[in-house]
């Protein structure tokens, strides 16, 4: 429900923001984006049209493309969507128009200018501070560049001072790389730090030759400068600084993001025009060597997840077989027969390996992509690459590598239901802390949703059509597994068990996981069906919690109503639990074979109260507002003060994997039908009681006591509406509800999924027929069955204790007959019902039931004619048969 309560939290702020006069609300909105939501991101949408309207509506076009494009490196999954949305909305003008209009000011925040310690910190701060120059001071072009460099340099420290603060934080278990890779430098193939070597030694750092140049090199004879330029360039594209041709430091650079940058080199001015115009071209490869270099070297943490570290190892492969390739070209060097112009036809096909490597290798690092966005970004690269075969290819296959660990994960997943994912990069997350006994004892538990969930950012975009079915195919391995059957799930294995790999045509692994899908389904739900017999213990709830076996609240009712008027904390539970199993052996429910998972258990809150709870927690359902803060205080009792009828409910225990389906909140909202039906049938037994015990006044003459007749037309219409309530829940809303389900479990279920959105929907079904979730319904109904009940008991209690008092006459005048006994109790009655308390009480509960009833009629005809609810007008035409509430309604006006 998470999603529901924040699209709705949403939905609110912006119709506030853009101060939208709706009646509807937000809920209007909210069910129509819930109608038309898809489970996840699609990022299949074409944005180039849209792009090209928003940039040419817009003033401000060209910022919009750059920022755009700018956002696009990072890979987010969530651009295009939205900004085809945009371009929807600004091809709409009224639209733009309305929003414009209402867009709210923002407030202009005070402008303070923040201190250099403040931005840096105070260690790097003050050492940036000391040398600054004074303030005003007028710097040269030089010293520009210098405080540049120095800010750049502080910046990029603390840069890695916080990425390896987050690579310890997030490191935990995760094995630490060997200290002696960064201690010795000269194992990378990358080109070194300046400072790392010197022009003595030999060096390969940037800045330092591969040996020192005695002369510039344009005092050289062309041949000369020829040699000595190939020299270098082939020292260059194995990360080695050459004598006349250096790499520049990526720190050098203005950008901050050195890490994505293109390495440049400097080339010493004197070369001869013709060859450094080649030597440029050239250079452009080991510049890609680098970048690839530098992935390489870097994605070899743990921390990176085993789909970067697989992609690596690919790309690893391609440099040693470019090292190949450059020992063939010194080979051809030292032989004399290789000249630049040679050279650049040579490394032709290199430079476009290498080209395609630090393209990837660029959108991977600059969109801090892992896992299955890895997967994401190769497959769309690949896709790009349509038209260029050989281009094409080399992305599958690094896709292909790169894969390897993730299918891999995924065939565990789909085959075992087992989440291998060390470092959490597969698409689905298992929360360990989510255990299934929750679901038996919270009513809000989401075990089914939350134990297993879908990490949005790790699926790769080739599988987000079918990450649902991903998600269900493990979930269903994984119940299999914990109700012991281990055997279907390893047959299913075994039949089914291929090798999932990548592919450009979908339709390879497609295929597998639809059929693994359907395997998990099938047989789990065979399980439920079957062999836990899903349907029989909801048959069997329907019994108990639905009353539809009417003997067995009779025996029940007859043994425990004694006890039940009591308080509730009065009552032995262990006695109710043995009334509870004599009703059950009495009754046609002692048929049942899971009688004995029913359980008594007393409420801590009445109904009102706990309809309360569940309203706090679905307001979607009933509204917030459900019940006002006065028809709360007149109905919420404390629970000391409970009776046990108000109290008294049912429990079912069902065992694993039924608990899926009948969870806490599943068994709540029956309870909440049990507790409103046990109410509706005590009212009718307190009723039918009040008109047995007033049998003796049949020999009165009702037209000498017009208030006692009134008493018994009141009794009759009390009766006609409580008997027409229990109907119309039985037989309109609860039966065919049930058949709806039962149908629907028989024929039309594959999943269970497809169980638990059937169970659900019938329970809300009921609930909302039942009127249970309708605020202005629900207190109507309630209040008058209390005046139901407590008009009934009033009229037990007359007779009652006239019977009591004229049995004590009689005991003290020596006794007598009992036809004497019952004149004189008529005698009584009589005298009693011509009283005025008799009266007044009679007319006061008359007025308050017409009142109630007649209102509870108006309400009904508005839903009916408001919100489509044809049941309720069916209901009103029961109670209101012979337009006698009608016609009071317009005899009070």
């Amino acid at each position: 429900m998470g999603h529901e309560f924040e699209l709705h939290n949403r939905v609110s702020n912006l119709i506030s923001l853009l101060k939208v006069q709706d009646v509807s609300g937000p809920e209007a909105y909210v069910e129509v984006l819930l109608a038309n939501r898809t489970p996840y991101v699609t990022t299949t949408v074409n944005t180039h049209t849209a792009k090209r309207k928003i940039a040419e509506l817009s003033s401000k076009g060209e910022a919009f493309l750059k920022k755009y494009e700018e956002l696009k490196l990072k890979q987010p999954r969530d651009l295009d969507p939205l900004v085809y949305l945009l371009s929807k909305m600004a091809g709409d003008k009224p639209l733009c128009e309305f929003v414009r209009a209402r867009r709210p000011e923002r407030p202009k925040a005070p402008v303070r200018e923040a201190s250099i310690t403040e931005v840096f910190g105070r260690a790097d701060g003050d050492e940036l501070k000391a040398q600054l120059p004074p303030k005003g001071a007028v710097l040269t072009a030089e010293e520009i560049a210098l405080l540049k460099g120095k800010l750049e340099s502080i910046t990029a420290n603390i840069q890695g001072q916080q990425k390896k603060q987050q690579t310890k934080q997030v490191a935990g278990t995760f094995p630490e790389m060997p200290t002696w890779l960064t201690e010795r430098p000269y194992l990378s193939c990358d080109f070194l730090p300046r400072g790392s070597s010197n022009n003595t030694n030999g060096g390969r750092g940037g800045g330092g030759g591969h040996m020192p140049a005695p002369v510039r090199i344009g005092s050289l004879p062309p041949e000369m400068q020829q040699l000595a330029v190939m020299e270098d360039l082939l020292h260059l594209m194995t990360g080695i600084d050459g004598r006349y041709v250096v790499a520049q430091r990526l720190s050098d650079r203005p950008l901050p993001h050195h890490d994505d940058v293109k390495r440049q080199f400097d080339v010493d001015p004197t070369l001869d025009v013709s060859l450094r115009v080649l030597a440029t071209r050239i250079l452009s490869l080991p510049a890609h060597y680098s970048s690839v270099a530098r992935f390489v070297e870097g994605n070899a943490d743990y921390l990176n997840g085993t789909v970067n570290q697989a992609l690596a190892a690919a790309m690893r492969d391609f440099l040693r077989e470019h090292s190949v390739v450059v020992a063939q070209l010194e080979h051809q060097l030292r032989t004399h027969r290789l000249t630049v112009q040679k050279l650049w036809y040579y490394v032709q096909p290199c430079l476009r390996t290498l080209e395609v490597l630090s393209h990837v290798a660029f959108l991977v690092e600059r969109g801090g992509c892992r896992g299955g966005k890895t997967l994401g970004v190769l497959h769309g690269v690949a896709s790009g690459y349509i038209g260029d075969r050989s281009s094409q290819e080399l992305c599958l296959h690094l896709a292909e590598a790169a894969s390897l660990p993730y299918f891999e994960m995924l065939g565990e997943w789909i085959y075992g239901g087992v989440v291998s994912d060390a470092y959490g990069e597969f698409m689905i997350a298992e929360e360990v802390e989510v255990r299934r006994e929750r679901l038996t004892e919270e009513y809000n538990d989401a075990y089914w949703e939350t134990r297993y969930t879908v990490v949005q950012e790790n699926i790769p975009s080739f599988l987000e059509h079918v990450a649902g079915k991903v998600r269900d195919t493990g979930k269903y391995l994984n119940v299999l597994h914990e109700c012991g059957n281990h055997s279907d799930v390893e047959e299913g294995r075994r039949a089914m068990r291929e090798e999932l790999r990548y592919s450009i045509h979908e339709r390879l692994y497609m295929e597998r996981i639809e059929e693994a899908y359907t395997h998990a389904s099938r047989t789990l739900l065979a399980v439920m069906m079957k062999e836990r017999d899903l349907l029989g213990h909801l048959r069997s709830i329907k019994h108990y919690y639905l009353v539809d076996q009417g003997d067995f609240f009779v025996h029940l009712m007859d043994m425990a109503e004694r006890d039940l008027g009591k308080t509730a904390s009065d009552i032995p539970l262990m006695r109710l639990e043995s009334l509870l199993e004599s009703a059950l052996h009495a009754s046609l429910v002692d048929l049942d074979p899971y009688k004995e998972n029913l359980r008594v258990s007393l409420a801590s809150c009445d109904l009102i109260t706990q309809l309360r709870e569940i309203i706090a927690i679905e307001p979607e359902a009933i509204g917030p507002q459900a019940l006002t803060p006065r028809s709360v205080r007149r109905t919420t009792r404390r629970p000391e003060e409970l009776t046990g009828l108000e109290a008294f409910c049912l429990e079912y225990v069902v065992q694993w994997p039924l608990s899926l389906v009948l969870n806490r909140k599943a068994i709540f909202k029956y309870q909440m039908l049990f507790r409103h039906l046990f109410h509706c049938l005590h009212a009718e037994r307190q009723l039918c009681k009040a008109w047995t015990v007033h049998r003796i006044g049949k020999a009165c003459s009702l037209r000498s006591l017009p208030v006692y007749a009134s008493s018994f037309a009141l009794l009759q219409r009390m009766l006609h509406y409580v008997q027409n309530l229990q109907y119309f829940m039985a037989f309109e809303v609860l039966e065919p509800n049930w058949c709806t389900l039962e149908h629907h479990l028989r024929s039309m279920t594959t999943t269970v999924d497809d169980v638990l959105v059937a169970h659900t929907d019938y329970l809300d079904r009921c609930l909302k027929d039942c009127m249970l979730s309708n605020k202005g319904a629900i207190e109507r109904i309630h209040h008058l069955l209390i005046l139901c009940t407590g008009f009934a008991q009033q009229m037990q209690q007359v007779v009652s204790s006239l019977d009591a008092t004229t049995t004590a006459v009689a005991g003290k005048k020596g006794g007598k007959s009992a036809k004497q006994r019952s004149d004189s109790v008529l005698e009584a009655l009589q005298a009693t019902v011509k009283g005025k308390a008799f009266e007044e009480m009679v007319s006061s509960k008359e007025k308050d039931f017409t009142k109630n009833l007649t209102s509870l009629l108006g309400h009904l005809h508005q839903l009916s004619t408001h919100d489509v609810e044809h049941m309720t007008s069916g209901m009103a035409s029961r109670l209101d048969f012979n337009g006698f509430y009608q016609t009071q309604v317009a005899t009070h006006q």
